[in-house]
Parts: C-alpha cells; sequence; structure tokens
C-alpha cells in the first residue's frame, strides 16, 4: 500500500492524513490457537481477525491560496484500529473496512487495428485520471469520460454506480495524423465499442497494477459540551438529593385554631426537633408522625 497523504473531508482543509501502512491479520485454520475457527475459514474463505492503519495526522500551517503548495505541521501519529478511534479537535477517524488488491492502474496502447502497429501507451492512474495523454508526435488520446464501477443504465446509457474502481471503463478520443479530428472509443473491461462508426485506430489493453485500500470514516462530534454540561446538572442533582435537607412547615389558621404540618426528604427527627423547639413557648401540639402512626395501627 502506498502513502497517500490527503485533506480530512469536512475538516476545510485544515488538517490532513497520511497513510503509513495498513495491517492485515487473518485467521490460520493450521494455527492451534485458531483451530476453532476452521469450519468458518473453510465456508467463507480469509476471515480477518483485526485491522490496522499506521497513519500521521497533519494540521495546515496558515492559509493558502487555490493551487498554492499546503504547508503542514505534524501533529502525532497513530494506528487507527476497529473501535479505536483517532481523536482530535471534535473530529473521530474510524477504521471501517479495507480492500485488497483493488485496481489502481490501466495502461492502454494505442495501436493500428489493421497493421496493429503502436504508436504510443499510456497509463490511467483511477483514483486521479488525466484529461489528455500526448504520446509520439502527433498521437495523443483525449479522456471524455470515466466511469470508475460502469453500468448502463434503463436508457443504455453508460453510468458509474461509485466512485471505486470496481468495473472501471472509459471513452477515448484519439488523434492521429490521418486522423486529427479523432476518433471515438468507448472501452470497458473485455468490452469495445465504437458508437460513431468503425474506427481505424483502437486502444489495446495492456495490463492493471493493483493495491491495498484502508477505508476510513470521519465524524464530527459537537454535542461533548451538552453532555459535559448535563452530566455536571445531574451531579448537582444527586448532591442536593443524597446530602441536602428538604424542609417544608405549614402553619395555618382554620376557624379557632391552628394547624401545623411539616415534610422532609430525609431525617424526619430533625425536623421534629425544630419544629418543638418552635412551639415549645406556645400552646400548639407537636404534629404526630403519619409513618409511626400507620405502623401503630397496623399491630393492632
Amino acid at each position: 500500500m502506498k502513502r497517500e497523504r490527503k485533506e480530512i473531508p469536512g475538516t476545510n482543509g485544515e488538517y490532513y492524513l497520511q497513510n503509513n501502512e495498513f495491517t492485515l491479520e487473518v485467521y490460520d485454520k493450521e494455527s492451534e490457537e485458531d483451530k476453532q475457527y476452521s469450519a468458518a475459514i473453510d465456508k467463507t474463505g480469509t476471515i480477518a481477525k483485526t485491522y490496522q492503519s499506521d497513519v500521521t495526522l497533519y494540521e495546515r500551517k496558515g492559509d493558502t491560496l487555490p493551487g498554492e503548495k499546503v504547508d503542514l505541521d505534524k501533529l502525532k501519529d497513530y494506528k487507527i484500529k476497529v473501535n479505536e478511534p483517532l481523536k482530535h479537535d471534535h473530529y473521530a477517524l474510524y477504521q471501517v473496512d479495507y480492500k485488497l488488491d483493488e485496481l489502481s492502474t490501466m495502461a492502454f496502447n494505442l495501436i493500428n487495428k489493421k497493421t496493429e502497429e503502436k504508436y504510443g501507451s499510456l497509463k490511467v492512474d483511477l483514483n486521479n485520471p488525466q484529461k489528455k495523454y500526448e504520446l509520439k508526435e502527433g498521437y495523443s488520446v483525449d479522456l471524455i469520460s470515466y466511469f470508475p464501477d460502469f453500468e448502463f443504465d434503463e436508457k443504455g446509457e453508460p453510468r458509474t454506480i461509485s466512485k471505486i474502481p470496481n468495473n472501471p471503463a472509459f471513452i477515448f478520443k484519439m488523434h492521429t495524423p490521418d486522423k486529427p479530428e479523432g476518433e471515438v472509443s468507448f472501452v470497458a473491461i473485455k468490452e469495445t465499442v465504437e458508437p460513431l462508426g468503425e474506427n481505424t485506430y483502437k486502444m489495446a489493453f495492456n495490463g492493471v497494477e493493483t493495491q491495498d485500500v484502508t477505508a476510513l470514516t470521519v465524524r464530527k462530534d459537537l454535542t461533548l459540551w451538552i453532555l459535559f454540561t448535563g452530566g455536571i446538572i445531574f451531579m448537582i442533582g444527586v448532591v442536593q438529593g443524597s446530602y441536602w435537607n428538604h424542609r417544608r412547615i405549614w402553619i395555618k389558621r382554620k376557624d379557632d385554631g391552628i394547624l401545623l404540618a411539616g415534610h422532609t426528604n430525609k431525617n424526619w427527627h430533625g425536623i421534629k426537633r425544630d419544629i418543638k423547639q418552635a412551639i415549645e413557648s406556645t400552646s400548639l401540639s407537636e404534629p404526630m408522625d403519619q409513618l409511626e402512626e400507620e405502623s401503630s395501627k397496623g399491630k393492632y
């Protein structure tokens, strides 16, 4: 897997990530330790035990203009594993998938169909193709359209169903000295179509290169301060409920008498003592403890 450095999507160009190495460990049915997985391996083939991406996180230094080289400061190295994301500044990068032997480049030769004479070669980077390829003097090829994951739609028109080069297809325009206006050719794996009529030249397949690919996903979490604030409020409530006494005392005149009552969430003996002290120099009677009264009635 080649070292690749890219801007992290969603960071407005502030952060970049470089992939240094991808490590895949699989279960081995010949191993005594992994013997229990033998049946599953025979049924499904290779089973991943663990996989990780060794990466380096960079931060942009200052502001840059479009097209200008970006200066980067290295922040840290990290090993991203499943459920062990790289976290920084509200962003988290998760290891979600991988793919071995993904198509990376495809090479073609421009040849004369009748004589099979070759007039140059080109290599298309399937992740970043060029628009024009210059060959020997007087010969060139334009890449009019590129379909990384090609299929025909319901109208018979070519389209791509993803950006991953699973089934690449191309529309080339081949310019030669005797055909300066160019000839158009649709080229896919094991398929060549000449939509504008019979061509003199064609793009002949000349090999592929593959690479192992690691898949990461980026998440931005701006709710941490909300969770933190909610946690503080919750703890304040716990402290209040556990350690603070909530007491209420009511005094109400009714006809020629006075009603006295009280309520507390804890330490009833404490509120009884406070009420007793408050009414000891008056003719008021101490309120009955309703729980004690109900308990006494239950004994008879």
